[in-house]
């Protein structure tokens, strides 16, 4: 995968992709292919049936999970709508998991005047963003069960991830410094606790995209963040 060139990667979308598990033979709406790898996975309901929800995709989804779950190995990203709302979240993600996806740029919220699934279209799957989305923030989490559970950062922990490594990076080429400086930022104000963990969980992985151009100004080895975390986590960042 060329994480910095992302035009050199092989990029196929796919209408109605046959998979053939065993007895059961099904058709995902649309599968997003990089590198033949299966990343992306859209679940969508039309819009003009009124008694078509939302949650009908969801339901979708849980039936590829038992019969053809082969598609999910790789999988990064999946999508569900019924043509009105639009929710992404993983294969693992619960209802209360699967959260709308509310601006393009992370500049603004999107305006409601504009679909909301063509703002997780955009917002998502623009190239740079899908790759830095799956490279740096998802990860594998045990809960209470022991279960390992995939998550992904909603849009305000992703965009708030980036600006605090961006932020990160310019304090770095200003002082030139050997050591951290004392300030510190909220990037999860306003959040519930869970949330705030998640995004600290997902920034300590965005450090991981500086590593290479700080290393530079500091004195100890370029990995000295590094922790034993597969022992408690297992991430892909």
């Amino acid at each position: 995968m060329d994480w910095e060139k992302q035009d050199e990667n092989d990029w196929l979308v796919v209408n109605q992709f046959t998979v053939i598990e065993g007895q059961h033979n099904r058709r995902p709406d649309l599968v997003v292919f990089v590198n033949g790898l299966p990343l992306g996975l859209l679940e969508l309901k039309n819009a003009a049936d009124e008694s078509t929800t939302i949650w009908d995709a969801f339901n979708q989804i849980q039936t590829y999970k038992e019969q053809i779950p082969s598609i999910f190995n790789y999988n990064a990203v999946v999508v569900i709508s019924d043509g009105l709302e639009a929710r992404s979240g993983t294969v693992s993600s619960d209802k209360e998991r699967f959260m709308p996806w509310r601006t393009i740029e992370g500049e603004t919220v999107a305006p409601p005047t504009i679909p909301q699934l063509e703002v997780l279209l955009r917002g998502v799957f623009a190239k740079k963003r899908f790759l830095e989305l799956v490279r740096h923030f998802i990860v594998f989490e045990e809960d209470t069960g022991g279960i390992v559970q995939k998550k992904m950062a909603g849009y305000h922990q992703f965009h708030a991830v980036r600006i605090a490594v961006e932020e990160t990076l310019r304090a770095a080429r200003r002082r030139r410094a050997t050591r951290w400086g004392n300030d510190r930022g909220d990037i999860s104000r306003g959040t519930n606790p869970e949330a705030r963990r998640g995004t600290g969980e997902l920034a300590w992985c965005g450090t991981r995209r500086a590593r290479a151009n700080l290393s530079q100004w500091f004195s100890m080895p370029a990995n000295w963040w590094s922790i034993p975390q597969w022992r408690i986590r297992h991430s892909w960042c």
